[in-house]
């Protein structure tokens, strides 16, 4: 649509501590005073929003809020937890050591690669990463950073450089 977009704001994982006490109740029949709690999250989400593209103030037409009792009913999780594994100081040196498309563990069967948000840290964006890290261990780095440059619609550009 014309003059139009989408925009999605993650704030990562909320401490559960925060929406404990509404655990067990069911979407949008949560209460007054949890429709009041996730408005003040909103409010700061938009505000942020708001002061780092000042342009949207005003337009924005609709807004739907997430809370970890969301993620819980909508994924299957028990505590909002929705990022993959934890993110802990022993992931993040797994995360430099060995955990790579091609792991750096004994025995790794040949031709099995590794693509996910837990390859290469937590969330969408990761996972986007990590897809990238396969492929170019597939095709080698640079054919692969060129096939995947190309299929973003920067093959143009690729060209005035080359």
């Amino acid at each position: 649509h014309p003059n139009r977009c989408t925009c999605a704001v993650v704030a990562g994982d909320a401490p559960w501590d925060w929406f404990h006490k509404w655990k067990g109740t069911k979407v949008r029949h949560r209460g007054e005073d949890y429709e009041a709690f996730k408005k003040k999250f909103e409010e700061r989400l938009l505000n942020i929003l708001y002061t780092q593209y000042p342009q949207t103030k005003g337009r924005v037409e609709y807004v739907n809020m997430g809370t970890p009792l969301d993620t819980n009913f909508y994924l299957g999780k028990t505590q909002g937890e929705s990022y993959g594994l934890q993110q802990t100081m022993a992931k993040s040196q797994a995360d430099i050591e060995w955990l790579l498309p091609k792991p750096k563990v004994e025995h790794w069967p040949k031709g099995l690669l590794l693509a996910g948000q837990d390859v290469t840290g937590d969330g969408f964006a990761p996972a986007l990463v990590s897809a990238i890290f396969a492929s170019c261990a597939i095709e080698g780095f640079l054919p692969g950073w060129l096939n995947i440059v190309s299929m973003l619609g920067f093959r143009g550009t690729l060209r005035a450089l080359f």
